[in-house]
């Protein structure tokens, strides 16, 4: 049986693009429990399939949420494909949710350029041996945005929205069965890979939100 919240956590997160080490992982630990218990990240992953074409944002926000989406839109449709498009729209979207919102001070195509590059970022975008693929400064030249604007945007977006290569929201599912990163708990003290656990405690992991999904008998 799983103990307490303190006995069953995700294990590991990452910093920018470069994972945070096992040594550093105890000093992190706090944070991330916080996150691991009921009430903290939704259950309902892989969120992907079910994101919808118009996110709810508040009205206030429309206006600005809509102008946004646009460009990002235009540039999925160009350079990208329809999963990071509706990656980015509800990233958009989160952003509109927040209280304050972040996307009340900036241009439009600032956000637009950020939004991109944070979710890029989390899904390898700027890997060539990805499909699809492209290189960052594509983003900015598309975007007519500055690369040091546009990091520094990119950054604020993925710590906001909690965006990292742990985070299966914001994971093109066909990185999250490969990914073990998402996988990984902590049982008892140790980490380890979820899928290898016992149908029960999988399923506590999911409802947990500690998981994607509840993967089929290996």
């Amino acid at each position: 049986m799983l103990g307490g919240d303190k006995s069953f956590t995700r294990g590991l997160q990452t910093s920018g693009e470069h994972f945070v080490p096992r040594t550093h992982i105890a000093q992190n630990l706090a944070d991330r429990l916080e996150r691991s218990t009921p009430g903290g990240l939704p259950n309902s992953l892989i969120v992907n399939s079910k994101m919808t074409e118009k996110p709810k944002v508040p009205k206030a926000m429309q206006e600005k949420f809509d102008a946004i989406v646009r460009l990002t839109d235009a540039f999925c449709a160009e350079r990208l494909d329809e999963t990071y498009r509706r990656l980015i729209v509800e990233a958009v979207a989160a952003l509109s949710r927040k209280r304050p919102s972040p996307l009340v001070r900036g241009k439009e195509n600032i956000w637009a350029a950020a939004v991109v590059h944070a979710v890029g970022m989390v899904n390898f975008l700027f890997d060539s041996s990805q499909t699809p693929h492209c290189r960052a400064p594509e983003i900015y030249e598309y975007f007519g945005t500055a690369a040091s604007t546009s990091q520094n945007k990119s950054k604020e977006v993925r710590e906001l929205l909690g965006m990292s290569q742990t985070a299966f929201k914001w994971m093109r599912p066909s990185l999250v069965a490969d990914n073990p990163l998402v996988w990984m708990v902590q049982l008892n003290g140790l980490f380890v890979d979820a899928r290898s656990l016992p149908l029960e405690l999988q399923q506590e992991a999911h409802a947990r939100g500690l998981i994607p999904y509840v993967p089929e008998p290996r």
